[in-house]
């Protein structure tokens, strides 16, 4: 909250008690509900590749919350904390920067 509220918004410095209320109730909200997939070939092919060390997904997207809460430079010479993958499709534009629209946008290799 300090680096993007405070920082970036230019809002008020935000007190550690805020930072835990704020946090306190994002995490008492309620997961939505998961969605029937079109595909259920390409979610299992989606759980082979998540799960392979080669690709390693898991490495940093893991564990209940997946994710590690670590900070890593993907690439754009500047480190980002790891988001949880939890929730994902309805958090669009995806990436550091926005520039994927759709997560076919991201993942599609053309």
């Amino acid at each position: 909250m300090g680096e993007v509220f405070t920082k970036r918004m230019g809002g008020p410095e935000v007190l550690p008690w805020q930072v835990q209320a704020l946090g306190d109730w994002l995490d008492a909200q309620p997961a939505l509900p998961r969605s029937v997939p079109k595909d259920p070939q390409a979610v299992e092919r989606g759980r082979v590749l998540y799960n392979d060390n080669t690709v390693a997904c898991a490495s940093c997207h893991g564990g209940p919350h997946l994710t590690n809460n670590g900070q890593h430079d993907v690439g754009t010479g500047q480190a980002f904390q790891v988001p949880s993958l939890i929730g994902l499709a309805s958090r669009a534009p995806f990436m550091h920067n926005g520039c994927a629209a759709t997560l076919r946008d991201r993942f599609d290799p053309a």
